[in-house]
């Protein structure tokens, strides 16, 4: 596989564990952006994950924080 192969299974594969994590439970960017890390991905995957994420709300620290503050 070549580089660009490579990275768009990486950036795929950042995206599922994400939406898996975020099944059961909401996370703000900056927890999920922690996890990709500790998982192997770099700054720039991560940055790009979460906007991907943030483009369909679902990753909303907003909706995060009022049902933090609701529980």
């Amino acid at each position: 596989a070549d580089a660009e192969e490579l990275e768009t299974l990486l950036y795929k594969r950042a995206r599922l564990r994400c939406m898996k994590l975020l099944q059961t439970t909401d996370y703000t960017e900056y927890q999920l952006g922690v996890r990709l890390q500790r998982s192997g991905y770099d700054q720039e995957m991560t940055d790009r994950t979460i906007a991907y994420l943030k483009s369909f709300r679902y990753v909303d620290d907003r909706r995060y924080a009022r049902t933090f503050l609701e529980t």
